[in-house]
C-alpha cells in the first residue's frame, strides 16, 4: 500500500504543477517534452549501465511504443480539453477511465469482486464528478470537443489497462525500470514528431522557464508511474482496489492540496465528494 500512496502523492504533485505553469507562463506543450526527456534519463540511471539496445527484441517493445505515443497524445489531448471546456471537465474525463481497467481485470483477469466493493467503485466515480464539479465555462460543444473528450476517457483507460497488461505478463521477465525507461523513451520521441510537424511552424519560443519546469515534471512524473507499477506487482493488492484507490487518490489530494495552498473554494458538491470519496475507498480496500 505504501507504493500506491507514493503514487498518488507524487501524481497529485503533478497536478499542482500544472498550476504553477499556468501562473507563471511556462509552456505546458514544452514542458511535456523535457518531461519525457527527464524521465527517460533518469530511467537509463536506473538501469546501472544497462544498453537500451538489449531491449530491442523485447516482447513488450511494440506495447511500450503504443504507450508512448499515448501518453503524449493522452496528456496533451487533456490540456487541449480544459481549454476549450474546463479542467474539470478533462480531469472528470481522464479519471473516470478508471472503469476501462478495472473492467480488464474482472473480465479478462479474473479478478473477483462481490456487492460492496461494487459499490465501492461506483461510489468513487460518483465522487469523482462531485469533487470536480461541473463548471464549465460557455464554449460551444463541437462534435470536435466530443470527440476530444471521448478520447481522453479511452485513451486514459487503455493506458492503465496496458500497464497492467504489461505488468502481469512481462515483469517477470524484465524489470519496471526497464519498460518504463523504453515507454517514456517513445513518448519522447513522439513529442519530438509532434513538434516538428505541427509547433516547429509556430516560432515559438522556448524558455528556461520550459526547461526548468519540464524538468521538475519529468522527476515527478518518473515516479508516480514507478510507484505505480510497483503498487501493480503487489500480490495483495489487485487492479480492482489500485486503479479506483489511485484515481479518486489523486483527486482528493490534489483538490486538497489546492484548497490549502491556492485557496480554492470547496462548494457543498466538491465536499460531498470528498466524504464519498473516503468511503468508497474503505469500501473498495476492506470488503
Amino acid at each position: 500500500m505504501n507504493w500506491l500512496m507514493l503514487s498518488v502523492a507524487f501524481s497529485s504533485f503533478v497536478v499542482l504543477l500544472f498550476k504553477f505553469f499556468s501562473q507563471h507562463k511556462v509552456s505546458t506543450f514544452y514542458a511535456i517534452i523535457v518531461n519525457y526527456a527527464v524521465c527517460f534519463i533518469i530511467g537509463n540511471f536506473f538501469l546501472a549501465g544497462r544498453s537500451i539496445l538489449n531491449f530491442v527484441h523485447a516482447p513488450w517493445l511494440y506495447w511500450s511504443l503504443l504507450l508512448g505515443i499515448l501518453f503524449i497524445t493522452v496528456f496533451n489531448s487533456i490540456a487541449w480539453v480544459a481549454q476549450k471546456i474546463s479542467v474539470s471537465a478533462s480531469m472528470v474525463a481522464a479519471k473516470m477511465s478508471v472503469v476501462i481497467p478495472v473492467l480488464f481485470a474482472v473480465f479478462y483477469l479474473g479478478e473477483l469482486v462481490n456487492l460492496i466493493k461494487i459499490a465501492g467503485i461506483l461510489g468513487s466515480l460518483v465522487a469523482l464528478y462531485f469533487v470536480m464539479g461541473q463548471k464549465r465555462n460557455q464554449a460551444k460543444k463541437t462534435g470536435v470537443v466530443l470527440l476530444y473528450s471521448v478520447f481522453v476517457f479511452v485513451g486514459s483507460g487503455v493506458i492503465d489497462t496496458l500497464m497492467k497488461y504489461i505488468q502481469i505478463t512481462y515483469l517477470h521477465q524484465s524489470s519496471a525500470d526497464e519498460v518504463l525507461t523504453i515507454i517514456f523513451g517513445m513518448a519522447f520521441i513522439s513529442g519530438l514528431i509532434w513538434y516538428f510537424l505541427v509547433y516547429a511552424k509556430r516560432n515559438l519560443s522556448f524558455t528556461r522557464r520550459d526547461l526548468l519546469g519540464g524538468i521538475i515534471l519529468g522527476v515527478l512524473n518518473y515516479f508516480s508511474m514507478y510507484f505505480l507499477f510497483r503498487a501493480l506487482n503487489q500480490p495483495e493488492l489487485g487492479a480492482t482496489v489500485v486503479f479506483p484507490i489511485n484515481n479518486i487518490g489523486i483527486v482528493l489530494v490534489s483538490t486538497l492540496l489546492a484548497f490549502a495552498i491556492f485557496k480554492e473554494n470547496l462548494n457543498r458538491k466538491g465536499i460531498m465528494g470528498i466524504v464519498l470519496a473516503v468511503i468508497s475507498i474503505l469500501l473498495i480496500t476492506r470488503f
